[in-house]
């Protein structure tokens, strides 16, 4: 096994729960071809989906209208190459999902099911924003009834998809559960990675002491209000810190005062 593969094995295994991955699973193995992912943590979520495709063997890409149709298969988040002559515009959400039903074409239907063939997973990161518009609906539906050798992900709440009835009930929604204790233990361990400094010392030290109450604090918040949470309790511990330095430096200047009134 790679060293990459290693490593996504080891988050693949400590993210979400058993449950979750199994229905994913089941969904991808059926070739369910709309899946929305209904969380509000959409890096937790887009984590996870890269780790998921290394290691079934999916190739995966994700689309936002910023970047175009990025290739995240081999964890670079290069520009995927062999749409170039076949995309118009790899940042419009129209010629992606034409090209996503075009290249779909390109696949024999029974002999890639026959042989098992894992396929493809488009991630289209804030396309529930374009989800009223008719092109848009039109090219989803089709892609509903043809695509065997991709599979598109929304990541989004479930209330917050504008999407007309028709379409809403091509869409598979799967609930992402909250971050178990692993998840939280590993943004509290990337957090002490910060304090690495002689001067960080004795709030590191606070903050190992303080663990059991401080994962108590972030328990249901999601991976990054998780991360906003503890970074304001360092700072926090940082500033009472600087108070009680201040106050034992002015309190050490007073009693070097005193002595050397009471000297004189």
């Amino acid at each position: 096994m790679s060293a990459v593969k290693e490593e996504s094995t080891r988050i693949y295994d400590m993210m979400y729960d058993e449950c979750f991955k199994e229905r994913l699973y089941v969904a991808m193995k059926a070739r369910v071809p709309l899946i929305n992912l209904d969380t509000t943590d959409e890096r937790r979520a887009l984590c996870f989906l890269e780790h998921f495709s290394r290691i079934k063997g999916y190739n995966y890409y994700v689309w936002n209208c910023f970047d175009g149709l990025m290739n995240v298969t081999t964890g670079d988040y290069g520009p995927v190459s062999f749409y170039q002559d076949r995309i118009d515009d790899p940042n419009d959400i129209k010629d992606v999902l034409k090209f996503i039903l075009e290249d779909n074409e390109r696949y024999d239907s029974q002999e890639f099911i026959k042989e098992n063939k894992r396929g493809n997973i488009f991630v289209l990161t804030g396309i529930e924003h374009y989800l009223n518009d008719t092109v848009v609906a039109t090219c989803l539906s089709l892609i509903y009834e043809r695509a065997y050798a991709s599979s598109i992900f929304f990541i989004t709440p479930e209330a917050n998809m504008p999407v007309n009835s028709n379409l809403k009930s091509k869409i598979m929604t799967i609930s992402a559960p909250t971050p178990n204790n692993a998840e939280y233990e590993n943004v509290f361990k990337g957090m002490l990675q910060t304090l690495n400094k002689d001067s960080h010392k004795e709030i590191k030290q606070r903050i190992i002491d303080d663990k059991s109450v401080l994962l108590e604090k972030i328990q249901g918040m999601d991976l990054h209000q998780a991360q906003t949470a503890l970074a304001i309790q360092l700072i926090t511990y940082s500033h009472e810190n600087k108070r009680i330095a201040d106050a034992q430096e002015n309190h050490g200047k007073i009693k070097r005062t005193l002595e050397s009134v009471l000297k004189t």
